[in-house]
């Protein structure tokens, strides 16, 4: 999958500039251009981190080098050196380590003179390293205090300049000024990220811009933010307002103005609609994304930096997830994750809370109000994407509840709401039985194809399988005519894999989707003889007598006022049809049949009474052991799981008689039938039950 990762670095000339800050350039180049001869001028740069100080300082290097372009190359022109303070092990080297940076750029020059400057610093340096330096407080310090320090520096210069070549620091001085003044155009001298370093280091180059490097014909260009650097200077020399002090070095100062929000958000904009276009993706709702992105998305977007990150954190997403989850839920969240983080985690963290119908109105709003806290005043537009992605939550926001029956909408639409969409965002790990998206809607263009719809049911996991038929009940309303049959066919014919076991509802659940599916590609038909065709069709082709079953309870099902899906002579004839054929006087295809019991008490009782020679020991146990599976959890906590067995024992006694009864389970017991500890419990609780409504004398036991 295609990425479109941007970077955060800085542009580099005008053409790249998206926020038309050429006015703004244009006027700093202007007192650069006018900054006096006979002195340094130190210019500040103000904005806080990802504000574009870096970006400004290129274009101001870019106007400087396009107003000299018509020059000669050998020509004399501006000198731009930027100065890098992180190469340097600690503040100590640092007045060093930016001298030989000067250095070196003259250095570079073809100019002699610029060779002989480079030369000067090298020995100017050579000499001041290690040179006190006047600390700002020093001025409240006693009289005698003040002399001793000037006598030690005015001693320690005349030794050090004993050893080159008998000049002073004074000469030094004298000589790099001279050049500049005289020699050369303007110097601009950058450093940038000072706000970034450690107090000692950023109080260090105040001092040495203020007082070591004060060169004429020189201007400085200090980027920082302003605030963390009076901050710093507060801390170091416990002053009470470090930008009064930070003033007295800085002449002049720009504030990096703020990008036009509409300049953003058009270029927000169209880098999304890159993601939209250019990399697979799921559903995406033009008029979700619009609210999400009016209330939500653009108050949360408001710097070059966060526009970088937000859109590399969507474009990630999005390549991740793939036609997962739907596009307009994924632009919501990362939006929320660009701008708090920590917002972001605790919804990952919360994840079974805020996408369960089950969950407590008091851990949500424990949720809630973390979130409040942290938002700050941004709280309104975290809220409202919130709940919006998490529907659940709104009803602590907003006092708007949905119900459980929303989950398949929001299924069938790849809402990051549904439990295991975003489980799997946030795991980029599908839950055990989901299948990919797309492998569900190669599954959906099978429909018309009963083997295929048979194969594909009959061979996945059983997971799969549930997966599957739950997905399929989700796109009710949305069934194509062409599925009809083939559908109903291939879907009644996957009954054969559905097993009951020992208190499971599997089978029970799994019977009710496909009675619900099938049901509800049936009911697309509006004309009834066209519908009794199509019912015909299925009918001839399902196999299974439970099959058969099922469909026929399906067009008897009484709808509103009594009307069933079939007219009800039609329902009638084609029930008495089915019982007639006597497809159930072989004992071995009942057995085989996994849906019989569940229709013992239903459409095939009336035969039975008629087929005592089908109440085999094999069935009749089978038919305990399923209704004994279906006690609800209470009855088994509470000891009342057998009341399950009386129903079908009280009738076959009352249909069949005593003797019927004891037979099948004396026979059960003798041929070993009943393998298990929890069979052996069910044989001996049937005999108790037929003792009691027989008010017979005990009849034994599995035991």
């Amino acid at each position: 999958m295609a990425r479109y990762i941007s970077s955060d670095t800085p542009i580099e000339f005008p053409e790249q500039d998206k926020y038309r800050r050429n006015t703004f350039v244009g006027s700093i180049l202007k007192s650069i251009n006018s900054a006096p001869v006979d002195k340094s001028t130190v210019i500040g740069l103000y904005g806080k981190w990802g504000s574009g100080k870096t970006s400004i300082i290129n274009l101001i290097e870019a106007g400087i080098n396009d107003s000299h372009l018509a020059e000669p190359l050998n020509a004399d022109r501006p000198i731009i050196i930027r100065l890098n303070p992180w190469l340097f092990p600690n503040a100590r080297e640092l007045s060093a380590s930016l001298m030989k940076q000067i250095a070196d750029a003259y250095q570079k020059s073809k100019n002699a003179k610029a060779r002989l400057l480079s030369k000067l610093i090298l020995d100017y340096a050579a000499v001041i390293c290690g040179t006190l330096t006047l600390n700002p407080l020093l001025i409240k310090l006693p009289a005698y205090a003040m002399f001793m320090i000037k006598t030690i520096e005015f001693v320690r210069e005349k030794l050090i300049a004993k050893f080159f070549s008998q000049k002073t620091l004074s000469d030094f001085r004298s000589e790099i000024d001279f050049l500049l003044k005289n020699e050369f155009k303007k110097t601009i001298i950058v450093i940038d990220d000072i706000d970034r370093l450690e107090i000692d280091e950023i109080c260090e180059i105040m001092q040495f811009v203020r007082g070591v490097c004060d060169f004429p014909n020189t201007v400085w260009v200090l980027s920082c933010d302003k605030t963390q650097v009076a901050e710093a200077l507060d801390k170091r020399y416990g002053l009470e307002n470090g930008e009064i002090f930070l003033e007295k070095i800085i002449q002049l100062w720009y504030s990096v103005p703020d990008p036009n929000n509409t300049d953003i958000h058009n270029l927000l904009i169209e880098k999304l609609e890159k993601i939209n276009t250019e990399i697979q993706h799921g559903p995406f709702d033009i008029a979700a994304f619009h609210g999400y992105y009016s209330w939500g998305i653009k108050p949360l977007i408001s710097t070059p930096r966060d526009l970088v990150r937000y859109t590399n954190l969507a474009n990630k997403s999005v390549a991740d997830c793939e036609d997962e989850v739907c596009l307009h839920d994924l632009f919501a969240i990362e939006a929320i994750n660009c701008a708090f983080p920590r917002i972001y985690s605790l919804l990952l963290s919360k994840r079974d809370v805020i996408t369960s119908h089950k969950g407590q109105p008091d851990e949500l709003k424990l949720i809630i109000s973390e979130i409040e806290s942290i938002a700050g005043k941004k709280v309104d537009a975290v809220k409202f994407l919130v709940k919006m992605l998490f529907p659940y939550t709104a009803s602590v926001i907003d006092n708007y509840h949905y119900g459980p029956e929303f989950e398949a909408v929001w299924r069938k639409e790849c809402r990051l709401c549904h439990p295991s969409l975003f489980s799997y965002y946030a795991s980029m790990n599908l839950n055990e039985g989901d299948i990919p998206r797309k492998e569900f809607l190669h599954f959906l263009d099978s429909l018309t194809n009963a083997e295929e719809i048979k194969r594909k049911l009959t061979t996945c996991t059983f997971d799969v399988y549930k997966s599957l038929l739950r997905r399929l009940e989700d796109y009710d309303g949305e069934y194509d005519e062409a599925w009809i049959v083939s559908g109903c066919v291939g879907i009644l014919e996957s009954t054969r894999r559905i097993i009951p076991g020992p208190s499971d509802n599997i089978f029970f659940d799994n019977h009710m989707i496909i009675s619900r599916i099938v049901y509800r590609l049936l009911r697309q038909i509006s004309d009834p003889l066209k519908l009794q065709t199509v019912v015909d069709d299925v009918f001839s082709q399902v196999d299974l007598p439970s099959s058969k079953s099922i469909l026929l309870q399906i067009i008897g099902h009484e709808e509103g006022a009594g009307h069933r899906l079939c007219e009800e002579k039609y329902w009638a004839d084609k029930r008495s049809e089915f019982y007639d054929r006597g497809i159930i006087s072989t004992p071995e295809i009942i057995n085989a049949d996994p849906f019989f019991s569940d229709y013992i008490f239903d459409g095939l009782r009336p035969k039975l009474l008629t087929m005592q020679d089908c109440l085999v020991p094999e069935v009749f146990f089978r038919i305990l052991k399923t209704r004994q599976s279906w006690a609800s959890s209470s009855e088994i906590r509470t000891g009342r799981s057998e009341r399950k067995l009386s129903l079908p024992i009280k009738w076959f006694y009352d249909e069949l008689g005593y003797e019927c009864i004891k037979k099948c389970l004396d026979d059960i017991v003798t041929n070993g039938i009943a393998g298990t500890t929890e069979d052996v419990h069910i044989v001996t609780v049937a005999y108790e039950i037929l003792k009691e409504i027989s008010n017979r004398p005990p009849l034994g036991s599995a035991e």
